[in-house]
């Protein structure tokens, strides 16, 4: 039987996550109000959810553990690590009780049905220009200042589980970077004619970071944004750590006896804080280094398909 050729559904709007910083930004799209996503109106396909959370480490720290499971990790999940970016793949109790645990931090919620945008559509992008992360370890050679963004692009595929035909959500993900937008600069990484090219044509593709992941029916990708060197599990233990024993009465009666009182610290010494980590990619798409105190947390959500989704994308007709 002749397979029918896929068609993409537009993309309804972009995502545009912004921060404050440099008043240079890019217009906004129009926006989709959320109630509108009903389900009614859903495509099959692709959903996009961005919940919008205040950046409290410790709570989502809390809520987010969950996830912490080697089997739940995409591939290449590592590498999106280290440029600030955490993947999972989780069925549809998992979503439900994180969404639970992060509701209390939620400030807004938006939905996007975007189908089956087999071209590459934005999901994400920030309006502020900043400095470029170091990519040297997704062997990206230094870049300009600019703007990071993030494409997917997805569709329905056969697939086969326990034996049976079934349909799987193909989604991709590609991270890149934009240039300048000031009238009169001239950047490789905002060509001429930019309105008219295509979204992967818009800024420099970084596809030593691109990553796919399949959705079988109840499954959801969970993107979220945090720095490499934060440990959850880590967090959460010191928030449950005993507070500390009061010092013995020795102790409180040598300090009253020494005159020249405890030691000090040097004014040049480690009295002084760390400096902050280095912001990356994922901390500047979607926070906290944004800059408005917030997170944002990506849910790619599949459409539940139809009877005769399942035909069109298997290409077989289905038994009723």
């Amino acid at each position: 039987m002749r397979r029918r050729p896929r068609r993409a559904v537009p993309l309804l709007a972009a995502v545009v996550v912004g921060g404050c910083g440099s008043p240079e930004r890019e217009p906004a799209p129009a926006q989709t109000d959320a109630a509108t996503a009903s389900p009614e109106r859903l495509a099959p396909g692709l959903l996009l959810r961005i919940v919008t959370v205040r950046d409290d480490p410790a709570a989502l720290a809390s809520a987010l553990v969950l996830l912490e499971d080697p089997s739940r990790d995409v591939r290449a999940a590592p590498d999106l690590r280290r440029e600030g970016l955490r993947a999972y793949r989780v069925d549809g109790r998992l979503l439900e009780a994180i969404d639970r645990a992060v509701e209390p931090l939620t400030i807004t919620t938006e939905r996007r049905s975007m189908g089956e945008p087999t071209d590459w559509s934005i999901a994400a992008r920030s309006s502020v220009l900043t400095e470029a992360p170091d990519f040297a370890g997704a062997g990206v050679a230094p870049l300009e200042p600019g703007r990071p963004a993030l494409l997917v692009r997805s569709w329905l595929e056969p697939a086969a589980r326990d034996g049976r035909p079934t349909v799987d959500l193909r989604v991709d993900l590609l991270p890149q970077w934009r240039g300048s937008n000031r009238p009169g600069v001239r950047s490789p990484l905002r060509p001429a004619g930019l309105e008219s090219l295509r979204p992967v044509q818009q800024g420099l593709p970084l596809r030593s970071l691109a990553f796919e992941t399949a959705l079988a029916d109840g499954e959801s990708l969970v993107l979220v944004p945090e720095r490499p060197e934060a440990d959850w599990a880590a967090i959460i233990d010191s928030i449950l750590a005993p507070p500390p024993e009061p010092a013995d009465d020795l102790d409180e009666m040598e300090e009253a006896e020494d005159p020249d009182g405890p030691d000090q610290p040097a004014e040049d010494e480690a009295s002084d804080e760390p400096p902050p980590p280095p912001p990356t990619l994922g901390t500047l798409l979607l926070g906290p280094d944004s800059g408005r105190g917030v997170r944002r947390i990506l849910i790619f959500e599949r459409s539940r398909p139809t009877p005769r989704d399942l035909s069109v994308a298997a290409g077989t007709p289905i038994d009723r």
